[in-house]
């Protein structure tokens, strides 16, 4: 069904026959089939309010059970009926796409569904009569997402003879519309607080209660700044969804449902619409005006939509600019923003995937952050890359971020001098490298990590010089090192949880601040066995724990140059060298988990998890 036909789509629909025995049910034997059903003219034009049409490709399930048992008879599982129209039609016969359902002499039961789902890779799950849905990408309309139900009960093969198969269909999900005003053209819209994901039960007709809450970008219609979706019902929306808009100029504008609404939920079958006036004197949303019958009207509600323009974790002068797409070239809308020296790529909830990112010269500062609390995850096949020494800040906050075989930062890029390379509550994992350059340049960076996870990533600082190195609270896995130069400075590492290196964790120069990290990380060999290597200096070194070897062909890493830390000079440089692996961490732990009961120590993810 074409999107358009769908903007105002009923709730009610009938599908009726009105044709002979030998056009509705053919005979084989004592078996009828049922072969075409037929919808009236006068029995169908509610489907939709305006243009009720069909179109070529328009198809529903049909179930026919045992009357009142609930049992499937005669394996009419769900049976395809497609809609036999060329164009558009506001009547079709709906035509069994594979000879229809048998029916024998004894009453039934018809449950049917619109739109058609096959039985293998799609939603349905035909045994258990289940339908499965999931809402979360509706970039390619709403037709495959509008589920329409109907049933008939106790049907004799006589009345469908004499009077055919009526079906009343009626939507059971929501109709959401947004429309934007103000001198403005909007990009996207997403809806975010709510479960994207459920079961409804065909033979039942009964939906689940939602699961997966995600961001839903809604499908933008033909009729400027308008935009459609389908949601779940939900029981509660007040200060749990919110509507994010984003301009072709980069802004952003949000409606949090306020404590106040009187739209306090979303029904099933129900049209809510919503008017967002930004950039402008009236400021304000309209909500739940309702639907022309067969939707059923929504609540009213008013409210303001505010220009999102602070956020505490992007600096202050930086223009935000959202990523609109899970695919987006990302090289070319920094292009596009590149009168911009500092620029914030904002990412939405959900997953993205881009190739090599080149960032433009004239862009001094880049900042990669989560529009939400949940951290959108980033898949990269290609590098971040740039052009002579320009780019000065360099920062990620609150993404996931993987790329097989991918070093973050392309080796022989070289910072602007006096840089930073700041990664702040993200999760980094599966990649080859993080910042790693194959010759130490002229210019000084300041290299920041915290409150991350990063994993199965080689190196993550390697050759480049640096006035200071810092990593705290966070936790590094089946790495190489932690940072190797012979142009480091200060190297800072602090509340750390270090497991799986395989080598020395600091090596060529710089002083060491080594302080609260617990370590379960083994060498083969003893001159391998280093957590630091000819480095200028000790700082400091304290409250540390490493993890004691089980076996006399592994060497734990608990000593600078080779030699034992010196105690006199650092009477608490450790805590505890007798536990083993197993003893140090919770025995409960999963692959990649490291919840300890040591509560002083390690990065402070894992100390919540104390037994």
């Amino acid at each position: 069904m074409k999107l358009r036909y769908l903007f105002f789509a009923a709730a009610v629909s009938t599908l009726a026959a009105a044709c002979s025995e030998v056009d509705e049910l053919a005979s084989n034997s004592s078996q009828k089939t049922l072969e075409t059903i037929q919808s009236g003219t006068d029995n169908f034009t509610t489907r939709v309010n305006l243009d009720s049409q069909w179109e070529a490709g328009d198809a529903i399930g049909v179930y026919m059970l045992d009357a009142g048992t609930g049992n499937i008879r005669n394996s009419a599982m769900n049976i395809q009926y497609n809609a036999e129209v060329t164009t558009t039609s506001t009547t079709t016969d709906f035509v069994a796409a594979n000879g229809g359902i048998g029916i024998y002499d004894q009453p039934c039961d018809f449950k049917a569904y619109y739109p058609y789902s096959p039985n293998e890779g799609g939603k349905v799950d035909m045994g258990a009569g289940l339908y499965n849905i999931d809402l979360s990408d509706q970039t390619d309309g709403i037709s495959a997402h509008d589920l329409m139900w109907a049933e008939a009960n106790g049907m004799e093969t006589a009345d469908l003879q004499n009077s055919g198969l009526s079906l009343t269909f009626r939507h059971k999900l929501v109709l959401l519309r947004v429309h934007v005003k103000g001198n403005v053209t909007a990009e996207n819209v997403t809806v975010s607080g709510l479960n994207t994901v459920a079961t409804f039960d065909l033979l039942s007709g009964t939906l689940s209660e939602g699961s997966t809450p995600k961001s839903v970008s809604l499908y933008r219609t033909s009729e400027e700044n308008a935009f459609v979706g389908i949601m779940l019902p939900t029981t509660e929306l007040r200060n749990k969804m919110k509507l994010s808009i984003t301009t072709a100029d980069g802004k952003k504008y949000q409606y949090t449902v306020p404590n106040n609404s009187n739209v306090d939920r979303f029904v099933g079958g129900c049209e809510y619409n919503y008017t967002i006036n930004v950039e402008s004197d009236d400021s304000s949303l309209e909500g739940g005006d309702g639907g022309n019958e067969p939707w059923q009207p929504g609540g009213d509600e008013s409210g303001d939509g505010d220009e999102v323009l602070d956020n505490e974790d992007i600096p202050e002068g930086y223009t935000q600019v959202t990523v609109v797409s899970s695919d987006a070239n990302l090289t070319e809308l920094l292009n596009s923003n590149k009168e911009n020296e500092r620029i914030a790529l904002i990412f939405p909830e959900g997953e993205y995937t881009s190739g090599k990112i080149t960032v433009p010269a004239e862009v001094k500062e880049l900042l990669f952050i989560s529009e939400t609390e949940t951290q959108s995850k980033l898949t990269l096949t290609g590098g971040i890359a740039w052009e002579n020494q320009t780019l000065k800040n360099l920062g990620f906050n609150n993404l996931e971020i993987t790329g097989s075989g991918v070093t973050l930062v392309e080796p022989n890029c070289i910072f602007a001098d006096g840089g930073t390379f700041a990664i702040q509550d993200c999760h980094i994992h599966d990649m080859a490298n993080i910042l790693h350059i194959d010759n130490t340049p002229e210019t000084s960076i300041t290299f920041l990590v915290d409150n991350s996870y990063i994993a199965n990533a080689g190196d993550l600082f390697w050759r480049y010089k640096a006035e200071n190195i810092e990593v705290t609270n966070s936790t590094l896995y089946k790495m190489s090192v932690v940072a190797r130069s012979g142009a480091m400075n200060n190297v800072k590492i602090q509340n750390c949880t270090l497991v799986d290196f395989k080598s020395t964790l600091v090596e060529d120069s710089g002083n060491l601040t080594f302080e609260n990290n617990i370590m379960a990380c083994f060498a083969t060999e003893p001159k391998n066995a280093n957590l630091a290597y000819k480095l200028s200096n000790l700082v400091s070194f304290s409250g540390n724990y490493a993890a004691a070897s089980t076996s006399e062909s592994l060497y734990p890493m608990i000593k600078e140059h080779g030699k034992e830390i010196d105690t006199g000079k650092f009477p608490n440089a450790w805590k505890d060298l007798t536990k083993t692996q197993v003893q140090l961490f919770d025995g409960s732990n999963q692959e990649g988990e490291f919840y300890t009961t040591i509560t002083d120590a390690g990065d402070p993810r894992w100390r919540q998890g104390a037994q």
